[in-house]
């Protein structure tokens, strides 16, 4: 079986994590892949490294989030009709059997595989408008028409499904992203409170990802608790990060808090978290909680959107309902009680191991490849 995989940019984030995984997995499987990309970047290096064949071809995400861009729309759309043809010319070389688009923001995948008649698989991440404000350039009647012409829908989570399918009437199904081998999950962690503790918040910096109630938060913290930091991990716009740092030394906290910028080697983040916190209110699902858990470290998250599936409150991890002083005071439970950060860490473990697991996660990629070829 070949699978051509499309992908919506070359950054290493973890739309793109999670390909990678599971081409990996579905390696057991005989699966060969190819994977279109819009140009080169971070991933196209990865692939090679990896010796992953793929392809470059100019196409463009079919969303916007400002009224002004939709002028632009024309000048992406005309272009790539006018190129499908060459699309198409180049594509049929590899002959895949099933064209996935690992991303609901890019048709393009939707439209060749209508063109050769071949199946095609949505993979939908993304909440759109409640997570960064997007709008599909060609309207939601289109786009769901698009949907209910695959073979197989799957989202990352329940919440996503039930936010994103309510109109569609093909196959779906839900698959969490698969993070890690079980062969590599971490040991149980120990916490030691006489020692530093370690916060950490990582993630795309943006207001609906929750940095500033972490900020807030770890403040109330540090107020009784001197030996304690705060990394805050990822990039963003970068006014905001400067109001981010603003807030830090009004608090008087900024010599306690580090913005490390985007960081590549996740291994090099966990070995320097105690505890996540995951205080973003719209998350399709949370690579990042996940990728905590399976190296043993309890997650404090906010109880919304699919982050309570990932959380079982109490034990792999606590839940917060409110706002920074509810978050603190999970915070200070958690970080001063050891026995209870080894227990939360097991179940952590034990979780990832029951749900993440890169063959976990390839084995049911591999269920539905298997019934959208037979359909």
């Amino acid at each position: 079986m070949i699978v051509l995989f499309i992908t919506h940019y070359t950054e290493l984030y973890g739309a793109n994590h999670s390909l990678l995984n599971m081409i990996e997995g579905l390696e057991e499987y005989n699966v060969k892949s190819v994977v279109l990309c819009p140009r080169s970047g971070d991933l196209t290096d990865e692939l090679t490294n990896r010796k992953v064949p793929f392809m470059i071809l100019p196409y463009f995400n079919w969303v916007y989030s400002k009224k002004w861009q939709l002028l632009k729309v024309p000048f992406k759309i005309v272009p790539t009709i006018l190129l499908m043809p060459y699309y198409l010319y180049k594509i049929k070389k590899c002959s895949p059997d099933i064209l996935y688009t690992n991303t609901s923001i890019t048709g393009v995948g939707a439209l060749l595989a209508l063109i050769m008649k071949k199946p095609h698989v949505w993979h939908i991440r993304e909440l759109l408008s409640e997570d960064y404000g997007l709008k599909y350039s060609i309207g939601n009647r289109l786009m769901t028409s698009l949907f209910n012409k695959a073979k197989y829908v799957i989202t990352i989570s329940k919440y996503l499904q039930r936010e994103r399918l309510g109109n569609i009437t093909c196959p779906t199904e839900v698959v969490y992203n698969g993070v890690i081998s079980r062969s590599a999950i971490s040991l149980v962690r120990n916490i030691d409170t006489k020692k530093y503790i370690k916060f950490g918040i990582v993630g795309f910096i943006h207001p609906p990802k929750g940095q500033e109630e972490a900020i807030e938060a770890f403040h109330f913290y540090y107020k009784q608790h001197k030996n304690a930091s705060l990394m805050i991990v990822g990039d963003g716009p970068q006014y905001y990060v400067q109001k981010l740092k603003q807030e830090c030394k009004r608090l008087e906290i900024q010599d306690k808090v580090e913005f490390t910028g985007y960081l590549r080697d996740t291994k090099e983040i966990y070995n320097n978290i105690d505890i996540l916190l995951m205080c973003s209110r719209t998350e399709g699902m949370g690579r990042v909680t996940v990728e905590a858990l399976a190296r043993g470290i309890p997650v404090i998250g906010y109880n919304g959107s699919a982050t309570p599936e990932l959380i079982n409150n109490n034990v792999n991890g606590l839940l917060y309902e409110k706002d920074a002083v509810d978050l603190f005071k999970k915070m200070s439970l958690l970080a001063n009680d050891p026995e209870l950060y080894k227990k939360m860490s097991q179940e952590a473990i034990k979780s990832t191991k029951a749900n993440f697991t890169i063959e976990n996660y390839s084995s049911m990629i591999y269920s539905v490849l298997q019934k959208v070829s037979t359909i």
